[in-house]
């Protein structure tokens, strides 16, 4: 990973985080609806996207 990722996540934001996953679970939603939301929350937070990278070749 790259040194000038962010360093800080807060306890807040991760428990804001837990809320959103556990709400789309209760509401019905797909793995892959999951899979988006992780990726936004991390991509929100500063790192870069995994699921929609161009993969390495």
């Amino acid at each position: 990973m790259s040194d000038d990722l962010p360093a800080d996540v807060t306890t807040e934001a991760v428990l804001e985080l837990y809320a959103d996953v556990l709400e789309q679970h209760r509401s019905g939603g797909s793995s892959n609806d999951i899979v988006c939301l992780l990726d936004d929350w991390f991509v929100a937070q500063g790192f870069p996207t995994v699921i929609y990278a161009e993969e390495a070749k």
